[in-house]
């Protein structure tokens, strides 16, 4: 067997897992906790704006985790962990606001966190602070997706 047939095999191979991984997630439940941003990112930014998104939350979602990590976090509320976004957004943006191009994502953002990690703001424990973890990472993973 040549290198030109064992390359052709392993292509075929993963094809046919990515076909059976694609068949797989349509019918995988859908989860409860999960955020769609799909049609949400509109106008001549949008892939620019959704690729902003995911990476900012991706991020502030690793700072939390590993300030949570140390054994005196800095950060220790909701607010902070919002001042935390608002603020990484401010400087990587240079101040510029998706949210104001990008209303309906921003809205949905707002509610998501609303609804995944409350308004209260106030102290947080292990679990809140894992709440806030997967929500930002669940919002990355949203805006990344809805630029494919």
């Amino acid at each position: 067997m040549t290198p030109r047939h064992v390359a052709a095999i392993v292509l075929l191979v993963l094809a046919a897992a990515s076909l059976l991984v694609g068949g797989l997630e349509q019918h995988a439940p859908h989860d409860p906790t999960a955020l769609s941003l799909r049609g949400k990112f509109i106008g001549p930014h949008a892939g620019h704006d959704a690729a902003a998104v995911a990476c900012l939350c991706a991020e502030v979602a690793d700072c939390i985790a590993w300030d949570g990590e140390q054994p005196e976090p800095m950060l220790k509320t909701g607010t902070q962990f919002a001042d935390l976004r608002r603020r990484a957004r401010e400087l990587r943006m240079q101040n510029d606001s998706i949210g104001n191009r990008q209303p309906h994502v921003r809205e949905a953002i707002k509610d998501y966190l609303d609804e995944q990690v409350g308004v209260d703001g106030g102290p947080v424990d292990a679990a809140s602070r894992g709440r806030w973890v997967a929500a930002f990472r669940e919002i990355g993973r949203a805006a990344a997706n809805a630029i494919k």
